[in-house]
């Protein structure tokens, strides 16, 4: 009888751990098993980050073209500008002709010279002639106040040597001192052009 105890309390003891076991086995694979039979819905733990949208495209108003205007147009709009005020500075008034008007910049800088000649096209100031130097007036050559008697002594001591060819010399000076004036009674200071007479008394 003893033996049948133990075993019935082997067998009881047994049963318990293999109990325990498949307890501690079911419990360690249990959140795998939930994770898998949960939906997909439930599964997603964040939410969906939707794709960003491309930013939208904004269509740049076109610029408008530049006006030109014709001969009247053009007139009148001068006329108009003319009774007006006058702009600060002709830079200013440009510019506000092609914000206000739409006119290229050729036509608002031709418009605006006419229409604001003072600022615009102000006169040139005029040019000075440049101030005539004198002229330099040569003073005449002094006129030698010598006699020919003083003339001739100076130049023959000068440029005449001593000997034949000094004679010569001042013989050639003396002609030259003397034309048109050799005189039998040659005035004072013009001894050296006595020419003695051939008046026989």
């Amino acid at each position: 009888m003893l033996w049948y105890g133990l075993a019935a309390v082997l067998a009881v003891l047994a049963v318990l751990a293999v109990a325990i076991m498949a307890a501690g086995l079911w419990l360690f694979k249990r959140p795998a098993n939930e994770a898998a039979e949960l939906p997909p819905a439930a599964a997603a733990v964040a939410p969906a980050i939707p794709a960003a949208e491309p930013p939208a495209v904004v269509d740049k108003p076109a610029a408008a073209e530049p006006v030109l205007l014709d001969g009247a147009e053009a007139e009148n709009l001068i006329a108009r500008l003319q009774t007006g005020p006058q702009p600060a500075s002709c830079r200013a008034g440009t510019a506000k002709l092609r914000q206000d008007n739409k006119l290229t910049a050729s036509q608002a800088s031709a418009i605006a010279k006419r229409a604001w000649p003072d600022i615009c096209s102000p006169p040139k100031p005029a040019v000075a002639a440049p101030a005539s130097q004198p002229v330099a007036v040569s003073a005449p050559p002094a006129v030698e106040n010598k006699s020919i008697d003083q003339l001739y002594n100076e130049r023959s001591a000068r440029e005449c040597a001593t000997g034949l060819s000094g004679f010569i010399c001042r013989e050639g000076l003396r002609n030259k001192l003397c034309t048109g004036k050799w005189s039998s009674s040659p005035p004072p200071g013009q001894s050296t052009c006595y020419l003695p007479s051939n008046n026989n008394n």
